[in-house]
């Protein structure tokens, strides 16, 4: 025991599993150069304090799904030097708090059956999630990071099982890539709304690209954008934008985020604004001229509905600010009050 840790050291015991009678309430396992093989579901489910799990230079060959059922505190997974070849993002659910995991020195066979934990791996807030580790096979893939891979490059779709159609779940229908920069891509999915909900992009601080264009957006839910303080590109072209109330969300956003450049809000819907940019439609509400002489040209948005959003027009639908809008409610200006003096001697 370290500092209040229980430590369970059984390095260098020729041990093909977990024996029975080990104390439950350990906080780090030490199984290095064992001779383990495979690890088997709830193989370590009654360690629920583990909080690391070093297995490296052990025989692994093989992790089943539930191997790590019961982990949730666990925070470092090391795994390297072993025989891993694929492995399933399957294995990493039952670890909410994994910070360090080591996969290196493994003949990664780079193939479809490990395109999700490559997603996985490469999830911006995941970045100490299996740094080093590259393929070994094919030969058009070896040597090539896992952490740097494009997952269209593992699975080529003729090589996709020939499974019935099953809707498929967002999470993994958007890809997302560590390198060469941070960047999401939900572009052509058919997503009728924002993945995830209002979480989806929660924890996605440094990402600097997001594509969502060629879907079947209609709105974005209050609130999903915030997390997003560094985003930089914002695509949304190709979506049946509704130009009503619920749109206002996004424009308001980007009024504030003046850095981002965006493209491709048009409204489709309803009639009588399909085609305007939604910038256009959404100054209709600030000024109180008629909405047919909003934007000139007979109701028509100007600048032939480009969508673009370089000169980030949104920062002015909500009308100029000045400088003392943005002083603190005490520090502006106040009607004077008038005092009478009564001296007291």
């Amino acid at each position: 025991m370290e500092a209040g840790e229980k430590y369970l050291d059984c390095q260098d015991r020729e041990l093909t599993g977990v024996m029975q009678g080990w104390p439950k309430d350990i906080h780090h396992l030490l199984l290095s150069r064992n001779k383990i093989q495979v690890l088997r579901d709830n193989m370590f489910s009654q360690f629920t304090q583990l909080r690391s799990l070093d297995l490296q230079q052990n025989h692994i060959s093989m992790v089943e799904d539930g191997a790590f059922a019961g982990l949730s505190h666990l925070t470092t997974l090391l795994l390297q030097h072993n025989r891993l070849r694929t492995a399933s993002e399957e294995v990493l659910l039952p670890m909410p708090r994994l910070a360090y995991l080591r996969l290196y020195d493994n003949p990664w066979s780079c193939g479809c059956a490990l395109e999700s934990l490559v997603g996985v791996l490469q999830v911006p807030s995941n970045r100490n999630l299996g740094n080093f580790a590259k393929c070994a096979e094919p030969p058009l893939l070896k040597g090539q990071k896992l952490k740097q891979l494009s997952p269209d490059a593992l699975c080529a779709d003729g090589d996709r099982p020939g499974l019935p159609f099953v809707k498929t779940d967002v999470n993994t229908l958007c890809r997302t890539y560590m390198f060469p920069k941070p960047q999401m891509d939900c572009g052509g999915k058919g997503l009728h709304f924002p993945p995830w909900g209002a979480a989806a992009f929660s924890g996605l601080l440094h990402l600097r690209e997001l594509d969502l264009s060629n879907n079947s957006l209609l709105h974005f839910q209050y609130g999903i954008l915030e997390d997003l303080y560094f985003l930089r590109r914002l695509s949304l072209a190709g979506n049946p934008w509704v130009c009503d109330y619920s749109i206002h969300y996004l424009i308001y956003w980007l009024k504030h985020h003046p850095g981002v450049f965006y493209s491709g809000l048009l409204c489709a819907q309803p009639k009588e604004f399909r085609g305007w940019r939604v910038e256009d439609y959404v100054k209709t509400y600030n000024g109180e001229c008629p909405k047919d002489r909003q934007t000139g040209n007979g109701g028509r948005p100007s600048g032939g509905g480009g969508g673009a959003g370089g000169e980030n027009e949104a920062q002015e639908l909500l009308g100029p600010e000045t400088e003392e809008d943005r002083l603190p409610n005490p520090l502006k200006k106040k009607k004077q009050r008038k005092f009478e003096i009564i001296r007291l001697s």
